[in-house]
């Protein structure tokens, strides 16, 4: 399997923006669930932030939310939770719900409980329609928001992103809007420690905080601080695709221009990883053609082998090679595009018919 950074990779990362920093990535997110539907509109700022809308989220002007809804609202709709599931028969009824919209989201969860939040009319890109939204909790992984749309199809968001958002009011003096309150998704550092131990990390989490969002790859990424000292970045699968769970080292983040926040990743034994890097290292391993062209496609989970895709300035079709870097006794392959479809690679520089 390839951990494929695609836009957050080395070259995006620095120079489209692609990767998004979330200090109020989710401003307002309830009052936009609870009001309509599925606008998750995210005003970001910053040199390499670019503003963004989550999968699921209605591009503006189209069929997405509108309409606001009051703080008295909102505590009216989602204040009392043990109300909510007084009964097994609602209880069940919101479990079964949840479930049918997560498989519909590609979620891997096998929903340990749930609570129907609320219900409000919302505008879709063809009608007006009911739309109920749901906190879900997954039997030893995430918690979830998730909303109803109709024939636009469900959209939602994780607990560790809305604990980002709440985080972000907190600091800034505001009342938290949407928090995760099912007793398993309560806690959201227990929850990353589930999610870092599913990826192969044992991690006794100290702190947490958001670190941001691949908007091209569907995945989002939260920093972990452990007790031990050692820090992590946590790459999770946003609502709507099947990417896998995959932890990353502080050290190996700062190689690609990633920088901890909550841990000190210390200096790194290799050199930045750029172009000139791959470029090196083809010239190694016998790729001794002008390359005219080279992207970054990703590292693979396991190998840890980058994975670039690369054309010569003689050749017609492009090729895709697994470069082991330093330290990485792996070995170097190459293939064709063809080839490399079966690895779940698809390439840009040479289109297949």
């Amino acid at each position: 399997m390839v951990f494929v950074w695609r836009s957050s990779a080395v070259e995006a990362i620095v120079k489209r923006g692609q990767l998004t920093s979330w200090p109020n990535a989710l401003r307002g997110l309830a009052a936009a669930l609870l009001a309509a539907g599925a606008g998750l509109s995210v005003p970001s700022s910053g040199d390499v932030i670019a503003q963004s809308v989550p999968p699921g989220a209605a591009e503006p002007g189209g069929g997405g939310l509108s309409g606001s809804v009051s703080h008295d609202d909102l505590e009216r709709m989602s204040g009392d939770r043990t109300s909510a599931q007084k009964t097994e028969l609602e209880r069940a009824k919101a479990k079964a719900s949840g479930a049918k919209l997560a498989a519909r989201l590609l979620l891997p969860c096998d929903v340990s409980d749930a609570a129907h939040i609320g219900t409000r009319w919302i505008a879709t890109s063809g009608a007006a329609v009911e739309a109920d939204i749901y906190e879900i909790a997954c039997r030893g992984g995430m918690g979830y928001f998730l909303l109803s749309r109709g024939p636009d199809g469900p959209t939602g968001i994780s607990c560790l992103a809305a604990e980002g958002n709440r985080a972000a009011d907190v600091a800034s003096g505001k009342s938290p809007d949407l928090v995760c309150q099912l007793p398993e998704n309560k806690d959201v550092k227990a929850m990353a420690a589930r999610m870092m131990r599913s990826a192969g990390t044992d991690c006794a989490v100290k702190d947490l905080r958001w670190f941001g969002k691949s908007a091209a790859a569907h995945t989002e990424y939260s920093e972990v601080a452990c007790d031990d000292g050692n820090g992590f970045l946590l790459r999770t699968a946003m609502p709507g695709t099947p990417s896998p769970t995959y932890v990353m080292s502080c050290s190996d983040a700062a190689r690609i221009n990633l920088k901890c926040r909550l841990t000190s990743a210390g200096p790194t034994e290799n050199p930045q990883v750029d172009m000139k890097t791959f470029i090196d290292a083809l010239d190694q391993h016998g790729v001794t053609c002008p390359v005219d062209k080279i992207r970054v496609v990703g590292q693979e989970d396991t190998r840890k082998r980058y994975v670039v895709e690369y054309r010569c300035t003689s050749a017609a079709a492009s090729t895709v090679a697994f470069i082991p870097l330093a330290g990485n006794t792996q070995p170097f392959e190459s293939m064709t595009c063809e080839q490399a479809i079966t690895r779940k690679v698809v390439c840009e520089f040479t289109t297949l018919r």
